[in-house]
């Protein structure tokens, strides 16, 4: 029973993400695919456009015979630990093999994760000097590798080339290091706005802003395009309904508490009370507080710690995800089921009912991410409180998808 791996956010599938797992098959030569996937919000700090349950059952449609759970303290964090965790997760389930998309060739990204992992003396000069010009820590970074590794610093920038340095400098630190699988990206990059058949989410998500469900569907598998289709705007997340609740929660907020968020530091807790007290709208407050030294993405996930409580102190509590959330899978992934439950060092949690009696902070911090996300929909069972304790979890027989509370 062997397993390959991957690590996503899915937001939404689309016909690139399917042409991945199925390559991830083929070449891993893995009988079985396992998903770590990201929740309500994404990495940059953003909500998901669908549920994760929704995006976990585009996932087993498309291929996939698993989906696990990334946590939010886990997946609204800096590459580094998004990419940590998620490794972290893999190899707990015992796969043998891990597979990520990358303009980039195997080899480029091992040199890159090798000059990474050791920083040389040349690399860490580099980095100084950039930061000294206020440069950004991940434009210095990429700076430091584009000279030492020859390639342009615009292919050592990409999105999908900084995540997969990290997942392979992951994974060499594992004590049993899986065999890393790159399939060549196809289409266009990762936030590359143009809509084609295999466009990116970016490109998905912004047609469907502008008016343009039917071509940006047409970027989805059918089955994927179908589910998005019906659910759209009701039962989809509306970025600009974070506004508010942004706001309010940053204006509440002591100069002690907002000291205290995961990540905060160089007394940038300031700028942004500052700028949270004028802004009309998440937008504005970013634009307000962006500069030179800090991307967009960091402060994105900065400001959504905010109203998720997301700590300096959790987060130092638990560098590493402590369990396995199924969020759903196919009967194909039964075996595999019962081989994580016997064997894996991490508990595996396929009944959050029964799990909410452990007051697990990490997963109260999930449960707060749902309720925040369901607020940002026009969708009334959605916007309920406690669905992460309640919600089935998907299983799909055959060729149906059924919503089951465990497995046998």
């Amino acid at each position: 029973m062997s397993v390959c791996g991957i690590i996503a956010e899915y937001n939404p599938f689309h016909n690139g993400h399917a042409h991945q797992m199925r390559m991830a098959r083929e070449q891993s030569g893995c009988g079985l695919i396992a998903v770590v996937m990201s929740g309500h919000f994404v990495q940059r700090g953003e909500p998901a456009i669908l549920d994760k349950w929704s995006r976990a059952r585009m996932a087993l449609m498309s291929g996939a015979d698993l989906v696990v759970e990334l946590p939010c303290l886990h997946a609204v964090r800096p590459a580094e630990i998004f990419a940590r965790s998620g490794i972290h997760l893999l190899s707990a389930m015992g796969c043998e093999c891990f597979s990520f998309g990358s303009e980039l060739s195997e080899a480029s990204l091992l040199q890159l994760a090798d000059i990474s992992r050791n920083e040389p003396e040349p690399f860490r000069s580099i980095m100084r000097q950039a930061l000294d010009r206020g440069e950004s820590h991940a434009r210095a970074r990429g700076r430091a590798l584009s000279e030492l590794s020859g390639l342009s610093e615009a292919a050592v920038n990409q999105p999908n080339a900084s995540l997969a340095l990290e997942y392979l400098k992951a994974n060499q630190a594992l004590e049993r290091p899986m065999r890393p699988l790159v399939i060549p990206r196809v289409g266009g990059g990762y936030h590359d706005p143009t809509l084609s058949e295999l466009g990116s989410a970016s490109a998905i998500r912004a047609a469907l802003e502008r008016g343009e469900k039917d071509p940006a569907l047409q970027a989805m598998p059918a089955p994927c395009a179908e589910m998005l289709s019906r659910a759209y705007p009701h039962q989809t997340a509306n970025p600009k309904a974070l506004d508010n609740l942004l706001l309010y929660a940053l204006r509440g907020m002591s100069i002690e508490a907002m000291r205290a968020l995961a990540d905060m530091n160089e007394g940038l807790e300031y700028r942004i009370l500052r700028a949270a007290q004028t802004a009309a709208s998440r937008e504005g407050l970013l634009e307000a507080v962006k500069c030179k030294r800090y991307a967009h993405a960091r402060l994105s996930r900065l400001l959504l710690a905010a109203p998720l409580g997301l700590t300096r102190e959790l987060a130092r509590a638990h560098p590493l995800p402590e369990y396995i959330r199924v969020l759903g899978f196919r009967d194909t992934a039964l075996p595999l089921l019962r081989r994580i439950r016997r064997s894996s060092p991490l508990p595996l949690v396929t009944d959050p009912a029964a799990f909410k009696q452990k007051r697990h902070p990490v997963f109260e911090l999930e449960a707060r991410s749902t309720d925040l996300w369901g607020l940002l929909t026009d969708d009334p069972k959605a916007r309920q409180a406690g669905r992460d304790y309640t919600f089935p979890l998907v299983r799909m027989e055959s060729h149906t998808i059924q919503n089951r509370r465990n497995f046998p």
